[in-house]
């Protein structure tokens, strides 16, 4: 993936909506997926933004990445501000606005483990707003569905390493 072309896509965009999937799961390498959040918070710093993820390890309340913009329905007690339902309230509220304005969609190692909460609404937003682009960064499941020609792009890597790489 073209630097450029993230960087161009996160500038150009109103609204920047990121999932993150099993790739980011602590139980292996803890020390690298902290670094690749660091990174994650670097980029979204000053951007209206809202993350949904899938993981139950909580890692992602432990970051920089503002708690109040983070939906996380499997992590339970974990998540330390607002219960799961507040949070997840908040993001559809959220995403609410987003319609008919630029809204980058990154999907981070989202593969079929859960694909109702991110991988299939992220299409469906990225087929209904015509005016977003979608991102799906995962090591096996990169590809993209048919009708987002030109406003998508898929990258086979590991969203983990991929997001420390130098590519973005």
């Amino acid at each position: 993936m073209e630097t450029k072309m993230l960087k161009q896509e996160m500038d150009k965009a109103q609204f920047i909506l990121v999932g993150i999937g099993a790739e980011w799961k602590s139980d292996k390498l803890t020390g690298v997926i902290k670094d690749a959040y660091k990174k994650l918070a670097e980029l979204l710093d000053g951007k209206d933004y809202f993350i949904v993820t899938t993981l139950e390890d909580g890692l992602i309340f432990e970051t920089a990445l503002e708690q109040g913009r983070i939906a996380a329905p499997f992590a339970g007690e974990r998540a330390s501000e607002g219960s799961g339902e507040e949070r997840w309230k908040a993001y559809t509220q959220w995403l609410m606005g987003t319609l008919n304005r630029k809204l980058l969609l990154l999907e981070l190692g989202e593969g079929f483990e859960n694909p109702s909460v991110i991988r299939w609404p992220f299409e469906k937003t990225a087929c209904l707003n015509l005016k977003s682009f979608l991102y799906r960064v995962h090591k096996r499941f990169y590809q993209l569905p048919e009708g987002l020609e030109g406003r998508g792009r898929g990258e086979a890597a590991d969203s983990v390493r991929w997001m420390l790489s130098e590519a973005v």
